[in-house]
């Protein structure tokens, strides 16, 4: 099993544990706030940039 720091600056936990459902229905993941970053960890693999740029609220440039 996997352990991912995902930027929390753009992103919330509700629009994380979203994504985290659509990848991972039956997850037993668990999601984490440290500082700068959730911590998701218990995840079949690392999040891509992708998957985290699909729900960022970044503001685009």
């Amino acid at each position: 099993m996997a352990t991912c720091r995902v930027p929390n600056r753009y992103i919330t936990r509700a629009d994380l544990m979203t994504l985290l459902k659509k990848l991972w229905p039956a997850g037993q993941y668990s999601v984490d706030e440290h500082s700068n970053a959730w911590v998701v960890s218990n995840i079949p693999r690392e999040l891509t940039n992708a998957e985290i740029d699909s729900i960022s609220k970044r503001p685009t440039q």
